[in-house]
């Protein structure tokens, strides 16, 4: 087959028709969700209507939705635990060979970037090593007589700020002074924790970080 058949089929296997992640083992080492982490959380959610997901996902009424939006469910705590608490795996880029003379596509390779966003405490050696079994394992089993190549772009430590730091604090204060609420209305949320460079200035520069979402 055409190596963009088998990229497909291959990066299809990644998640179900739900976005559940079928990759055994990525989830390992995952940190159990603490008291703190839920009453968050769940504070969170209250802004989060099943419409406004919908919209999000750009479901039209009517259109089937994914189990977790279901009616009788909390959609807004499913949807944050689903980014929040669990890891997940996008692909961000695919590509194919090189245009001929004549405009026409010679699909000799095909090229995917696969992309992990890891949760606190997993070890990116292990979620890099349990996608690479899962890609391989799959490819594998399709018998095809193309080759399968999977390269490690990049890989970073997860990064979480610790509340209890000064700077924290201090950024929290400020934050529902220049709003004018109240600092328990000021939310934590687990959104770009992967930049890489945070956990790296913590540790060069030996100081806690704090990542301010404007």
């Amino acid at each position: 087959p055409e190596p963009m058949l088998d990229l497909m089929a291959v990066c299809a296997t990644l998640a179900d028709g739900n976005g559940d992640l079928c990759v055994p083992g990525l989830a390992e080492g995952v940190r159990p969700a603490r008291a703190e982490d839920l009453a968050n959380m769940e504070q969170a959610a209250a802004a989060l209507t099943a419409p406004a997901l919908r919209a999000r996902l750009g479901l039209p009424d009517g259109a089937k939705a994914p189990w977790w939006l279901s009616a009788g469910r909390n959609p807004g705590l499913e949807a944050l635990q689903r980014t929040w608490l669990a890891p997940a795996v996008s692909v961000t880029r695919v590509g194919d060979g090189h245009s001929h003379r004549d405009g026409r596509r010679v699909a000799h390779e095909a090229v995917c970037v696969v992309s992990a966003r890891t949760t606190p405490c997993q070890v990116h050696d292990d979620v890099v090593g349990a996608l690479r079994r899962h890609l391989q394992h799959e490819f594998e089993k399709r018998r095809s007589l193309n080759r399968l190549s999977i390269k490690t772009l990049a890989a970073s430590d997860w990064w979480e700020a610790r509340t209890a730091s000064r700077v924290y604090v201090a950024a929290r204060a400020a934050l529902a002074d220049a709003w004018g609420i109240d600092e328990s209305a000021v939310l934590a949320v687990r959104e770009g924790g992967t930049f890489a460079i945070l956990p790296v200035l913590e540790a060069e520069l030996g100081c806690d970080a704090v990542k301010l979402a404007l």
